[in-house]
């Protein structure tokens, strides 16, 4: 019952007996419905310890720990002991997502290198690859997103839609080129429903390209919407996506003064 949850959620933070009680049988209470910023750097570490010994057979399902909620741990010391849960439970794969969120708002230093080592990983499961992608968008080096550009290239038939979309966001147009992009978005059918990859195509990609780029992009797309099949329930939203690119390609070239 939620509403109890928050009950003690809010005790557990003004007696220290009873925290004691809470983590060691409901851990998640004052993780996700408490005041996680009230509480000291033992503390958190004592909770954060209690929920992923709780959850570590967990199957993943969309997480419960908000990014709000994720900020009130917060604390520049908890970032190695996150950094030892995740190597305690390689396979918790909900626990692992959430601890991500959470060392995100610690500065951790070590965040980087081992969101990078999730991501190239063949064991992580792919929510906890996005949310390590997505990490990396905001802290990566130039050769961080070099390293993920290479294994975009080198996996984009055997990942994930998403995936892809969060890679592409993260090094296009700085690094990849319009060839690659072109390779990927061409290499399968990507357009069955609506996710990263396709949202993106439909409405990031032709912002963000480069003005030399735009004739190349067009003609990819002109050709792609020509060759799609009749419009079916399943895969309207592909052709959508289609007339979507090429109009804001049109505008891209009646700003720029392209020729086609």
């Amino acid at each position: 019952n939620p509403s109890l949850e928050v009950v003690a959620a809010w005790i557990a933070q003004k007696n220290r007996s009873f925290f004691k009680h809470i983590i060691n049988t409901k851990p998640e209470a004052p993780v996700l419905f408490g005041d996680p910023s009230l509480l000291g750097f033992d503390q958190k570490k004592e909770l954060l310890t209690a929920y992923a010994e709780k959850r570590k057979t967990r199957s993943y399902r969309r997480t419960d720990l908000s990014a709000e909620q994720a900020k009130k741990f917060a604390h520049p010391r908890l970032g190695d002991h996150i950094g030892d849960l995740l190597a305690k439970y390689p396979t918790a794969h909900q626990v692992r997502s959430d601890l991500l969120m959470i060392a995100e708002q610690c500065h951790w230093n070590r965040l980087n290198e081992v969101s990078l080592s999730i991501v190239f990983s063949a064991e992580e499961e792919n929510h906890t690859k996005y949310r390590a992608i997505r990490i990396l968008g905001q802290l990566a080096s130039i050769e961080q997103n070099q390293q993920l550009l290479d294994y975009c290239m080198a996996n984009f038939n055997s990942l994930s839609d998403d995936l892809i979309g969060a890679l592409i966001d993260l090094v296009y147009p700085e690094l990849m080129t319009v060839d690659q992009l072109i390779e990927i978005v061409g290499s399968k059918n990507r357009f069955d429903h609506t996710n990263v990859l396709s949202y993106s195509i439909s409405k990031k990609y032709p912002q963000k390209s480069k003005s030399e780029d735009l004739p190349i992009l067009f003609r990819f797309f002109l050709n792609l919407s020509a060759a799609s099949q009749k419009p079916t329930p399943s895969i309207r939203w592909r052709d959508d996506a289609l007339f979507a690119v090429l109009k804001e390609l049109v505008l891209k070239f009646t700003e720029s003064n392209l020729t086609i």
